[in-house]
């Protein structure tokens, strides 16, 4: 792998970039914004849940979020202002929310449910 100019491996997948990673005070900065309803993903939905790590472009544009040490960095999870998204004028249906969720369930707010290896028990109604 090829080191960029920063010392960075990794480069934004918009803007060709590095990325460096966030410090404490940047993911809480941003954290401020998600809960104000100020970022979004780059296909126009709203960023719901609050980061612990990150990737951040060197002009701060693009932020790619680290969950679960998995580092979400493809053009579709970048977290960015409404101006910066894929058409910050559209409007995206509940269908295309559910879709993106569904897709990658790690930036899905609130803890995700992992698969039980187990069959639940069946209740008797009496």
């Amino acid at each position: 792998m090829t080191k960029t100019s920063n010392n960075s491996i990794f480069v934004c997948p918009i803007t060709k970039k590095p990325l460096a990673f966030m410090t404490k005070s940047q993911i809480d900065n941003v954290n401020i914004k998600v809960e104000e309803g100020q970022l979004y993903y780059y296909p126009e939905i709203k960023a719901t849940q609050k980061l612990t790590a990150a990737l951040i472009t060197e002009n701060h544009n693009y932020i790619y979020p680290i969950v679960d040490d998995i580092i979400l960095l493809k053009k579709e999870t970048a977290m960015t202002s409404m101006g910066r998204t894929r058409n910050p004028h559209a409007r995206v249906s509940d269908p295309m929310i559910n879709e993106f969720f569904d897709t990658y369930k790690l930036l899905k707010k609130g803890k995700i449910s992992q698969p039980s290896l187990k069959e639940p028990k069946k209740q008797t109604i009496k």
